[in-house]
C-alpha cells in the first residue's frame, strides 16, 4: 500500500485554547509513547519494552480525535477520544504475501494529568477486528475440515470446534492502561501497567506492565528496569490423536 510507510499526517484545528481538533493519520493513542514509538532518542532506554509494546503492531489511526485540556488546582489535565480506522502488515513467511491485520472501527479514551515534577495516564481502547487470519493458517483450517467431514466421531468433532476457533474477524479487542511518571530532572522513575481482553481465542490476551528508574549524571543516564507480560490465553490442545 502507497501509505504503509507515512507513520503522522494530519491537519490540526484549535477553535479554543483548551480544544485541538486533527483529522488524517494520528498514533493510535493506547500506550503512553502513542507518538513517540519510534522516536528512540524520545525515550530514556535504547528500546520501548518489548513485552508491552512488540505485541501490538498498530501504530497509528486514520481518523479524527478531540483533545480538552483544563485545571484543577494546581493540576493540569487533557482528555482525549480518537475514532478511525487502523491497520498492520506483517511478513510472516517467505513466498507468501504480507498478513494485513486492519480494523474499520477503533476508539480510544485517555485522560492525562500533570502536577509539579510528577505525570499520571490512563486510557482505554478498543477496537473490532475486520481482517481475516493469514492463509498459512487457511490451510490448516482446510486441513481441519477435511477431518471433520470424515464421519470419525470425536476426532471430528474436535476437528470442527478447533476449525470454527481459528477465526478473528468479528472479534473485539478491550485494553486499558494506567501510568505513572516522576521526573525532576535527576530522577527518572515510570511504570505502565496494562490489560488486554478479547473474545476470540486466537487474539492475545493478558496483562502486563514495567518499571523504570534512571539517574542523571551530566551527560550520563544509567538505568534499570524491568517488564513482564502474562497471557490469559488458554492454549489449543488436539485431546484425540
Amino acid at each position: 500500500e502507497l501509505l504503509d510507510g507515512l507513520e503522522l499526517a494530519f491537519l490540526a484545528y484549535r477553535p479554543t485554547s483548551d480544544f485541538d481538533i486533527r483529522v488524517g493519520r494520528l498514533g493510535y493513542n493506547v500506550f503512553w509513547f502513542a507518538e513517540t514509538r519510534r522516536v528512540d532518542f524520545g525515550h530514556l532506554w535504547v528500546r520501548l519494552p518489548q513485552e508491552i509494546y512488540s505485541w501490538i503492531p498498530l501504530q497509528n489511526i486514520d481518523g479524527i480525535d478531540f483533545t480538552y485540556r483544563f485545571y484543577v488546582d494546581d493540576v493540569s489535565f487533557s482528555s482525549a477520544f480518537q475514532y478511525g480506522s487502523t491497520q498492520a502488515t506483517t511478513d510472516l513467511q517467505e513466498g507468501y504475501e504480507p498478513n494485513r491485520f486492519y480494523s474499520n472501527s477503533a476508539l480510544s479514551l485517555s485522560l492525562v494529568a500533570n502536577w509539579d515534577v510528577w505525570r499520571a495516564r490512563a486510557s482505554y481502547a478498543q477496537l473490532r477486528v475486520d481482517s481475516d487470519l493469514p492463509p498459512q493458517i487457511g490451510d490448516l483450517r482446510g486441513g481441519l475440515d477435511k477431518v471433520g467431514n470424515s464421519g470419525l466421531g470425536p476426532i471430528s468433532d474436535e476437528a470442527n470446534l478447533l476449525n470454527e476457533k481459528m477465526s478473528v474477524t468479528g472479534g473485539m479487542v478491550r485494553y486499558g492502561q494506567i501510568g505513572i511518571e516522576y521526573n525532576d530532572g535527576t530522577w527518572h522513575l515510570l511504570s505502565e501497567l496494562v490489560k488486554v481482553k478479547t473474545d476470540k481465542d486466537l487474539l492475545p490476551e493478558g496483562q502486563g506492565g514495567y518499571i523504570s528508574l534512571g539517574r542523571r549524571f551530566n551527560e550520563f543516564t544509567p538505568y534499570m528496569i524491568r517488564s513482564w507480560f502474562n497471557p490469559e490465553t488458554d492454549k489449543l490442545e488436539a485431546q484425540y490423536d
